[in-house]
């Protein structure tokens, strides 16, 4: 008979403890000491552009690229084929605009909207400047480096992009709208 009431016992020891174990497991969860819930261990390769924007609550980001690979970002090219041309470039001129008057101008014009980073496509950033061919404005090339640019952070492929942070260094000055020109 005693036999009985051990094992009786053991079962009802380990239902009490069963609780005990989840409550645990929980608390373990829940404190997140490898910052797994913080996103510390990610997959994610925009990770460290999002860690990047993150330290300063004001980042404004803005997605530029050179006449051949604008579609090289993953947001443009998937708003591209959802809705169209239309729908990506739409402010997309007025940058334009402002980058073929020089880096000066196109520096002092990212500070006037308070846009504190550009976002680039690897390619174009291996290739050191952001160019776009002469059409209905003047041609652009913009490099992406010291004084104008330091880079902060970079994701990697499919959709390979560097972070640069806009760097205070013009003097030339500009209202915040953007010019209006034709050629």
């Amino acid at each position: 008979m005693s036999e009985e009431y051990l094992y009786v016992d053991v079962v009802i020891l380990r239902r009490l403890n069963l609780p005990w174990l989840l409550i645990a497991v929980l608390a373990v969860v829940v404190s997140d000491p490898l910052g797994v819930l913080n996103g510390n261990i990610s997959q994610d390769s925009y990770s460290e552009i999002r860690s990047a924007l993150l330290k300063s609550h004001k980042s404004k980001v803005v997605l530029v690229g050179s006449w051949d690979d604008f579609y090289s970002h993953e947001y443009n090219d998937y708003w591209r084929s959802e809705m169209g041309e239309g729908f990506v470039e739409r402010n997309y001129d007025e940058v334009l605009d402002a980058a073929s008057l020089g880096d000066d101008y196109f520096n002092q014009y990212l500070r006037a909207k308070e846009i504190t980073h550009i976002l680039v496509p690897q390619s174009t950033f291996d290739q050191g400047a952001i160019r776009h061919k002469f059409a209905n404005r003047g041609s652009i090339e913009i490099k992406i480096g010291e004084p104008y640019f330091a880079v902060e952070g970079a994701s990697s492929y499919p959709y390979a992009s560097v972070l640069l942070k806009v760097l205070k260094t013009s003097n030339v000055v500009v209202s915040a709208d953007a010019p209006k020109y034709e050629i």
